[in-house]
Parts: C-alpha cells; sequence; structure tokens
C-alpha cells in the first residue's frame, strides 16, 4: 500500500480521502444552511417588508448569540480533538461533559437576559425603526430566544461528533433540523398567515429537535466519544479553564465581527423598512460564497487538534497551510457563479422592485 508520508518520513495523520470525508458533509451541511436561509429569507419576504425587516434585524442579534455559542463549542472540540489525537478516551470523554455544561450554562443565561431585556437591546439598535417593525422584531426575538438552551447543545454535540471525524452524522441532523425549519415556515407563512411567528416558531422547534437528536446520539456510547451524567455534573475546574482559555480569545474576536455587522444594520435601519429588507436579501446571497470557508475552518479544529495531542507539530503546520489553501480556493470560486446570477437569485424574493435594486447594489 502506497502511504503518503511527512518531510520527515512519518505517516501523514489525515489522508487526502480522509480529509474529503471530513470536509464533504460540512460542505453539504453548510451549503444546506445556505439553502434554508435563503428560502426562509424568501418566505418572510411574503409576510410583508415589515416583518422580512423585523426578522432581519434580530437575526444579527442572533448571529452575535451563535458566535458566543459557537466559540464555547469550538474551545471544547480543540482539548476534546488534543486527547484523541493522544489516545486518552478518558480524558476526553471528560472535556466533553464539561463541555456540555459550560454550554448549557452559557445559553442558559444568554436565554434569560435576551428574554428580560428584549425591549431594551432592541431599542439600544434599533430605536429609530417604524412601529410595525419593532413590533415585528420584539415578537421574533422572544420566541427564537427560547431555542438558545437547544442550539447550546446541539453546538456542543456537533463541535464533539466533528472532532471524531464523524460528519456526516451533523449532516444528517442538520437535514432534519432544517427540514422542520423549512416545512414549519411553510405552514406558518402559507397556511397559518402566523407572521414572524410562523417563523420564530418553527426555528424553536427545529433547533429543540436537533438538541435532543445530537446529545442523544452522545448518549448511546456508539462512538469514541460518550457523553454520561458523572462527567456532565461534575464541576471541574481545570478543565472549565482549559475549554474557556480557547473559547474566550475566540469568542471575543468573533464576537467582535458579528457585533460590527449588528452596528451596521443598525445604521441601515435609520434608513428605514425597504434599505433593511434589501439588506437582509443581499447578506442572504452573500453567505454563498463562504460555504467552503465555513466547513474548512470547522475540520481544521479536528485536524490541528489531533495532530497536536498527536506531538506531530510539522503535521499540524502542513495541515494549516493546505485546508487554507483550499478555503481561498474555494471562496474564489463560488464568488464568481453568486456574482453572474445575482439578479436571478434576488428575482426570488417577494420584494420592491427599489429593495431588489438595493440589494443588488
Amino acid at each position: 500500500m502506497n502511504l503518503q508520508m511527512t518531510s520527515a518520513g512519518r505517516e501523514k495523520m489525515f489522508s487526502n480521502r480522509d480529509l474529503a470525508l471530513l470536509i464533504l458533509p460540512l460542505a453539504a451541511e453548510q451549503c444546506l444552511n445556505l439553502l434554508v436561509g435563503v428560502a426562509d429569507s424568501m418566505m418572510v419576504s411574503y409576510a410583508g417588508e415589515a416583518a422580512m425587516s423585523g426578522v432581519a434585524l434580530v437575526d444579527m442579534y442572533a448571529f452575535l448569540i451563535s458566535t458566543l455559542l459557537a466559540a464555547a463549542g469550538g474551545g471544547g472540540a480543540v482539548i476534546v480533538s488534543q486527547y484523541l489525537g493522544h489516545k486518552d478516551r478518558e480524558q476526553a470523554n471528560l472535556s466533553a461533559g464539561q463541555l456540555l455544561l459550560l454550554s448549557a450554562i452559557i445559553s442558559t443565561t444568554l436565554m434569560i437576559f435576551t428574554l428580560a431585556a428584549h425591549k431594551q437591546i432592541l431599542h439600544l439598535f434599533y430605536r429609530n425603526v417604524e412601529p410595525d417593525v419593532m413590533a415585528a422584531a420584539s415578537r421574533y426575538m422572544v420566541i427564537t430566544a427560547l431555542s438558545y438552551p437547544f442550539l447550546g447543545i446541539y453546538n456542543a454535540s456537533a463541535a464533539l461528533f466533528r472532532s471524531m471525524k464523524k460528519t456526516v452524522h451533523t449532516m444528517a441532523v442538520s437535514m432534519v433540523m432544517n427540514a422542520i425549519n423549512v416545512v414549519g415556515n411553510a405552514v406558518g407563512i402559507f397556511v397559518l398567515h402566523a407572521g414572524v411567528a410562523g417563523v420564530a416558531v418553527p426555528t424553536l422547534m427545529a433547533r429543540m429537535t436537533a438538541g435532543f437528536l445530537m446529545t442523544g446520539m452522545l448518549f448511546s456510547g456508539k462512538h469514541q466519544i460518550r457523553a454520561e451524567w458523572k462527567n456532565i455534573l461534575a464541576w471541574k475546574a481545570d478543565y472549565i479553564r482549559r475549554i474557556l482559555s480557547i473559547a474566550i480569545p475566540n469568542g471575543i474576536e468573533n464576537g467582535l465581527f458579528s457585533l460590527g455587522r449588528l452596528l451596521v444594520i443598525s445604521i441601515v435601519a435609520l434608513f428605514g423598512t425597504t434599505q433593511i429588507a434589501a439588506s437582509s436579501a443581499a447578506l442572504s446571497v452573500g453567505t454563498i460564497a463562504i460555504i467552503i470557508g465555513s466547513a474548512v475552518n470547522l475540520a481544521i479544529v479536528t485536524v490541528v487538534g489531533q495532530c497536536v495531542g498527536a506531538m506531530e507539530y510539522d503535521q499540524a503546520e502542513y495541515y494549516m497551510k493546505k485546508l487554507m489553501g483550499i478555503s481561498y480556493a474555494g471562496i474564489i470560486l463560488l464568488v464568481i457563479p453568486s456574482q453572474i446570477f445575482l439578479t436571478r437569485i434576488l428575482g426570488l424574493y417577494d420584494l420592491s422592485a427599489e429593495a431588489k435594486s438595493l440589494a443588488a447594489v
């Protein structure tokens, strides 16, 4: 058998086939999330520009919340990947339990804060929006905030499955979650005519289902990492500190980016409902270009983490460069067609001619 070797003569930890099996399901998952996001945005547009604008405003805040929860999951995934690379399943399981505990605490805290202060948050960033937009945003924020704990445990569990290189599992659960979301939105908007509630409730149901499914698979004991209550309920300060030592810098860095997006949309909100709807459509379409980059970003945690755990630092550097190259190439390949078909994509939205024109700019 012709084994791939490093420059030092050692067998590589990840063959090209291994990388493909890791990245392709992640790319498919990101593509599915994108298509569902675009479909959601299109369906919301049929509830009116006020409803679409209200959802868009809250989505910017929700993106910040998702970033913080993803940072916690990423921090835990790094630690677990290192233990897996070191062949220490006991420590990997304990770290996984502490990640689930930490994610549950953080996500529940964010839910309570958002529910208690949703009016103040909306008025802080969007105080000058029209009353019907503010009402829609408030209703949507309250309902979707209830999903934060389920989103937190889903993100943590998905990060653990990626650490085990089982990205097919995360893709399968994502398909179920997104199917619930799309079907629920269609029923809520076109059948029940429930406006923003018709979009928010399916989001809550989809995240609940995904959280239970993903965590349930960890408890099944059929994988390298197994969730156990003794590891989840036992507060281990050393493990929590290690997770936070990675999660906090990552959360601050990505959180500042998310906060920047939130501030930008708060400025756009000053111009009116049409501009908010146009911005929402443009941002939705703009995510096409980062499908592969997002998938590779998730894969890097697993690959580099396991290399570091195995003390193969030269391989960690090699794979980092290789995966970054794949990411840049993917972005270039997707930017071109998204720009070529931009007008046709925007034509699928039920927006005014002015909003479509602004979105295309």
